[in-house]
């Protein structure tokens, strides 16, 4: 679901904006309306104030924050096969390499970022078994945006949040960690298409692994 199939009276809602701890990890009740949002859409949709208390509530300096949800270190990657999630087929019956392209996306000012099968330091192989999440859904929705949270060079991040379409409250916050140049600072992963390295991870903040229910939204 998004904000422009949302009713109108929806709109008028103040947004019970709060993030608890890590809850259960059972899926939520069947009448929360939950989707994906970037803060800019989120504004777009409950105003900037809210949008900016939200943001506070989910400040990077939490304890649980890049260093510890294992977010790689391209300076110290270390590149290799690693081990892949036996339900994805990416090589079409042959041997998948790291480089080889899951997803392929774009934030909204046109920096292309895919998201690579990886191996067990970086891409989908290392995030989805780390962190337990395996939608591309998230990931998506937190390029729908003009900018990154943070840009320093060639590393970026975007967020994303699981917000309840009925009220505006935030569940938890989604960070997309990328490289956007065709190799890691340390040149030990280089792409061989001439693209982005691109998701280097992901991961719900907060969480060493996301709750069940975030891929089910």
């Amino acid at each position: 679901m998004t904000a422009a199939v949302a009713t109108a009276a929806v709109l008028s809602l103040t947004p019970a904006v709060a993030v608890a701890g890590p809850v259960d990890e059972s899926a939520p009740s069947t009448d929360a309306q939950l989707a994906f949002l970037t803060p800019e859409q989120y504004e777009a949709r409950w105003g900037a104030s809210a949008a900016d208390e939200v943001a506070a509530s989910m400040s990077s300096d939490a304890p649980e924050g890049a260093a510890a949800a294992g977010v790689v270190d391209s300076a110290t990657a270390t590149s290799g096969d690693g081990a892949t999630d036996p339900e994805l087929d990416p090589g079409g019956g042959q041997d998948a390499k790291w480089w080889t392209i899951i997803w392929d996306y774009k934030d909204l000012r046109g920096t292309t970022t895919p998201v690579r099968l990886g191996d067990n330091k970086l891409g989908y192989s290392h995030y989805a078994q780390r962190h337990n999440l395996t939608s591309s859904k998230p990931i998506k929705a937190a390029f729908q945006t003009h900018k990154p949270d943070k840009a320093s060079g060639a590393r970026l991040e975007y967020i994303s949040w699981a917000t309840d379409m009925s009220n505006g409250s935030v569940r938890l916050q989604v960070r997309v960690i990328v490289q956007a140049a065709t190799r890691t600072d340390d040149g030990k992963y280089r792409t061989p298409d001439g693209k982005n390295v691109g998701v280097i991870t992901a991961y719900c903040q907060g969480y060493n692994k996301c709750p069940a229910w975030v891929n089910k939204i």
